[in-house]
């Protein structure tokens, strides 16, 4: 009964995401995942940009749209409003330098930029991955006849598809350097981090930490020997992060572990220990009709019993 309900509740639930997904197109909205980190912290990478249609003429300076220009058809962009005047609509990324060298018009716009979701472009982009590595360990499992190897095998090949899908797509720790100056004795290296982990540069100067999207200035010595310009970067979490990282890490290990202990306690719950002679003797009686018992006494009963008991006690262990 309760799977049946758990069923049917899913299956009604995808059908309802279905049709609002295909009604919302019809209207016009779209979605898209922020794959560079132009707009700086306004929509880290991964982030997942929800557009609805607009007009050109009522957009306005600071407005963040989606667009394709003209020189670059094929290419969708998010940023932000610059500037409006006789040529168009002018846009700029946050963190970029210079505005972008177009001007939009009506046929470029694509919709103004409604709800920025950090985080969802990551999942959206690895869902597909993870469904078809997680149905394809579910696939491969499934005649194996030991529940205990099967049960196994599904966690190692669980946790196998998500190592791949993060090594992947990269979501966790990345950084791209936007410029890098020279300086007396190394370089002054600009930096954004682009990853969903803090991130702490260290140079010549005090480490500098970034969070997604954020962008700053790292100090690096050159080699004397070789000339070269180290940028060392490594993930800066709190205590409260370490923890977090440790129990994400140490799922497949629990899994195992409660899943180890939910069995037996199964098996104990089916072996009722009689601890009382009388019980004991009513249980034989029970289940031995007196037809079937021919010459045999009730105390050799007994021991027939508990022999089989504890021949299938140890069998379960």
């Amino acid at each position: 009964m309760k799977t049946n309900l758990v069923r049917r509740v899913t299956l009604v639930a995808l059908t309802v995401s279905a049709f609002s997904v295909m009604a919302l197109f019809l209207l016009g909205v779209r979605g898209f995942i922020v794959e560079t980190p132009s707009m700086g912290q306004a929509a880290p990478v991964g982030s997942l940009v929800i557009t609805m249609p607009v007009k050109a003429d009522s957009v306005k300076v600071g407005d963040i749209v989606s667009f394709r220009p003209t020189e670059a058809p094929t290419e969708v962009y998010t940023h932000r409003v610059s500037s409006i005047d006789g040529l168009g609509i002018h846009t700029k990324g946050d963190i970029n330098g210079a505005a972008d060298p177009w001007a939009l018009r009506q046929t470029n716009l694509i919709g103004a930029v409604g709800m920025i979701l950090p985080i969802f472009g990551w999942v959206v982009k690895a869902l597909p991955i993870l469904t078809l590595g997680f149905g394809t360990v579910w696939l491969a499992t499934m005649y194996i006849p030991s529940r205990n190897a099967k049960s196994a095998f599904r966690t190692l090949g669980t946790s196998a598809v998500v190592a791949y899908t993060v090594n992947l797509i990269k979501p966790l720790i990345s950084y791209v350097v936007l410029t890098q100056t020279p300086t007396v004795g190394g370089m002054t290296s600009r930096v954004v981090s682009t990853g969903l982990i803090p991130i702490q540069f260290s140079g010549a100067g005090s480490p500098v930490i970034l969070q997604s999207g954020q962008v700053g200035n790292v100090q690096s010595l050159a080699d004397p020997k070789t000339g070269l310009v180290h940028l060392a970067a490594a993930m800066h979490l709190d205590a409260i992060g370490w923890g977090i990282a440790f129990v994400a890490c140490a799922v497949p290990t629990l899994w195992g572990v409660l899943n180890s202990l939910a069995k037996q306690k199964s098996l104990r719950a089916k072996v009722k220990p009689i601890d009382d002679t009388q019980e004991l003797h009513d249980l034989v009686s029970a289940q031995t009709p007196k037809h079937r018992r021919g010459n045999t006494s009730m105390n050799e009963l007994i021991g027939r019993y508990v022999s089989v008991s504890e021949t299938s006690n140890a069998k379960h262990t």
